[in-house]
């Protein structure tokens, strides 16, 4: 494959396209100034290739969840140089990241995010409007996604008549239904009894070895790492 580049700056970051990785260089992040500056994240250099299955580990406060916004453009670093597998995108532009997290890159965050005004299928269905999907496909996608999840019986039903597990499931749900090319997790199995957790990694897997999808999660469980070939661990930063 050919690999496209693509330069914008951001700050003190050089990001570009680069379609058979994600590559950070001296990334760093940092709150406060003077002598109240605490690193969050500091010097990180790790590579990420395509269609691998990476885990993030590292005690609470260590800089992980801060790692995989800014892997996930949901934030930015203070310095360093950081390309980006976005192969359907021609560079990461701010009105591009929008395109980027419609097509390419799904979240699966710990704290669910799910709207609480619309049901079980129009939650699902959301990020499927955003893409332009017609109405006959969204429904489809709906459908196969509820059947797969078996969330057949609950479609109508609101995130407050869910329980914890039930709402972590709609959200990877949600997450998957878009078919993502780039997936980040943050404790992606959490909320969820043994049983359905291991449903959801051996998903994760599948996606990563048929599909190619390129996985990144936030985990403190030694089970869900097994399921990937990487690991990266972090220490105050």
């Amino acid at each position: 494959m050919n690999c496209l580049r693509f330069w914008h700056t951001i700050g003190n970051i050089d990001i570009y396209q680069y379609s058979s990785m994600i590559e950070c260089v001296s990334i760093s992040k940092q709150v406060g100034n003077g002598s109240q500056k605490a690193y969050l994240l500091q010097n990180i250099d790790l590579k990420i290739g395509q269609g691998e299955f990476v885990s993030i580990m590292g005690p609470s406060g260590s800089g992980r969840c801060t790692l995989l916004h800014i892997l996930g453009l949901l934030a930015d670093a203070a310095n360093g140089s950081f390309c980006h597998q976005v192969e359907e995108a021609q560079n990461i532009f701010e009105k591009k990241k929008n395109e980027v997290h419609r097509n390419i890159i799904a979240f699966v965050f710990q704290a669910y995010h799910l709207l609480e005004g619309l049901t079980i299928s129009e939650n699902i269905e959301t990020p499927l409007l955003y893409k332009k999907m017609v109405g006959s496909e969204r429904r489809s996608v709906v459908a196969d996604i509820l059947d797969k999840f078996i969330m057949v019986a609950k479609k109508d039903l609101f995130p407050h008549q869910l329980s914890g597990g039930q709402q972590q499931l709609v959200g990877i749900a949600r997450a998957l239904s878009i078919n993502p090319k780039v997936i980040f997790a943050d404790e992606p199995t959490g909320n969820l009894h043994s049983e359905q957790a291991e449903e959801i990694m051996r998903l994760f897997k599948k996606l990563n070895e048929r599909d190619g999808a390129t996985i990144v999660q936030v985990t403190h469980s030694e089970y869900n790492v097994s399921f990937g070939q990487g690991i990266i661990k972090l220490k105050d930063g």
